[in-house]
């Protein structure tokens, strides 16, 4: 029989011929099998395209300044990863049924100058024709709803890549402003990342979507305007934009995504519009300028957005819901001013660890206090607790430890226990229940050793168990009965 060498030969030969003939693969050849897989002739179900390893064979035995024009066959419906990483084409033809081209599917060929895409293709994976230095243009077909600015990245092209709806992306050399198309819906993944001499840029009124880390590193660009369109921001989108000193953002239910606007250090100012419904964790940490956050956020899930740095919260009129970790550890924070009287939620950690606060004034229209909403805001002296609160969560005022006095005028609040006192921690001398209140919770003050008086309002019927236990301090307690 033939020996294996021999056989190798033979089946490169025929390979080779396919080549020069001007295809590597067409609909009767039978060139080779991978795995369960085999491509053209031998299968009528091929859906996947993976012949890296019949490429590394072409490159050991074929004439290496041979010109190869790859035709894709129309059987084939998705181009995998890697699939032709190095190989050396001179122009590429997909297939009319191809839909996914994979990741690093074209990467790195570097002889190739011409690809003609077919308008079945979908989606266009990451890196998929990058480092193609010969590459200086492409026809993006209007079918492509994905693709990404690394696709095309460091390639021969110089000029936007786009079609009637996805841009794509935008040269790292790409200088001064730039206007994307009208008709536009949706800016890639990192389509304009790194674009240091981009110094502005002005969005169509169809933009909807804003993938991530689609403008990220854009240094010198110096404000953000967003269409009223906007639905998503997603996560890094804006990220280390460090010259940019204004934001404007739609009003609408916008979702952000985390780290959105992370590292824009020249920010003093923000404003969350009214029907911004969620904002991802970190969206504006490390924007050291920021000091003034304008908050008119209906309801908002808002986990630890903004630095240490804030010193004003401004809380608009149409908030209903403080969020949770809001100002989380906001140590400079020295204001929270609410504009509006419709809040009725404090979430849990809302304040946790403010310690710059030295007052704080809980509006008339609240009627929960989550968990921790106040822990360790060490400055704060006194507090009083609403008419309508009708619950406050475990530990809300803990450490709170210059907390001198307690106005408690909450008519239904619910008992709490020994281990879930909100004013566990504290260093409270005075608690007054104003003349309204009714019942008086149990556990309210429970060993609170640093309690020295109590004053009980007129209307006071009933006091809750332990209300008041190993209160070893207290003095005084005035009960002003009719």
């Amino acid at each position: 029989g033939l020996s294996a060498p021999l056989v190798i030969i033979i089946l490169l030969t025929v390979l080779i011929i396919g080549i020069v003939g001007g295809y590597l693969l067409s609909k009767n050849d039978t060139l080779f099998n991978k795995g369960t897989k085999y491509i053209n002739g031998l299968s009528n179900d091929i859906t996947e395209l993976k012949i890296n390893d019949v490429l590394k064979k072409l490159e050991e035995y074929s004439d290496k300044s041979l010109q190869i024009d790859l035709v894709i066959p129309n059987d084939v419906t998705s181009i995998s990863k890697g699939a032709f990483f190095h190989a050396k084409f001179n122009s590429v033809t997909i297939g009319s049924n191809v839909m996914y081209i994979e990741d690093e599917a074209f990467a790195w060929c570097k002889q190739l100058s011409a690809v003609s895409f077919s308008n079945s293709v979908i989606s266009i994976g990451e890196n998929a024709f990058a480092n193609c230095q010969n590459l200086t243009s492409v026809t993006i077909p209007n079918s492509v709803n994905y693709a990404y600015g690394n696709s095309f990245r460091n390639t021969g092209i110089n000029t936007p890549i786009f079609n009637d709806h996805l841009f794509i992306m935008l040269p790292t050399a790409y200088t001064s402003t730039y206007s994307i198309p009208n008709g536009i819906t949706t800016v890639a993944k990192g389509a304009c990342e790194n674009c240091s001499e981009l110094t502005n840029v002005t969005f169509p009124s169809t933009l909807r979507f804003i993938r991530e880390g689609a403008f990220s590193g854009c240094s010198n660009i110096t404000s953000i305007i967003l269409p009223s369109g906007v639905d998503s921001i997603d996560a890094s989108a804006f990220a280390n934009c460090i010259s940019v000193d204004s934001i404007s953002l739609p009003n609408r239910n916008v979702i952000i995504g985390k780290r959105a606007f992370k590292g824009c250090l020249n920010i003093e100012s923000i404003r969350i519009p009214e029907n911004v419904s969620t904002i991802g964790s970190e969206a504006f940490w490390g924007c050291s300028k920021l000091k003034t956050v304008y908050w008119d956020a209906k309801r908002c899930e808002a986990p630890q957005l903004f630095g240490s740095g804030v010193t004003t919260f401004i809380f608009g009129e149409a908030v209903e819901t403080v969020p949770n970790t809001i100002c989380y550890s906001m140590s400079n924070l020295a204001s929270v001013v609410f504009l509006g009287n419709n809040v009725n939620i404090i979430g849990d950690s809302a304040f946790y660890n403010c310690d710059g606060l030295s007052s704080f004034t809980i509006p008339q229209s609240v009627v929960s206090i989550g968990e921790a909403a106040f822990y360790g805001c060490s400055n704060i002296s006194s507090i009083e607790i609403p008419q309508l609160v009708a619950a406050v969560g475990d530990k809300a005022f803990y450490n709170c430890s210059r907390l001198d006095s307690i106005v408690w005028n909450a008519k239904n609040c619910g008992d709490f226990s020994q281990y879930n006192s909100p004013f566990y921690g504290t260093s409270h001398k005075y608690f007054l229940v104003e003349d309204e209140v009714e019942y008086i919770p149990a556990y309210i003050c429970y060993s609170m050793q640093s309690l020295k008086s109590i004053y009980i309002g007129k209307k006071v019927n009933s006091i809750g168990e332990n209300a008041f236990y190993n209160c070893s301090k207290l003095k005084s307690a005035t009960l002003n009965s009719e």
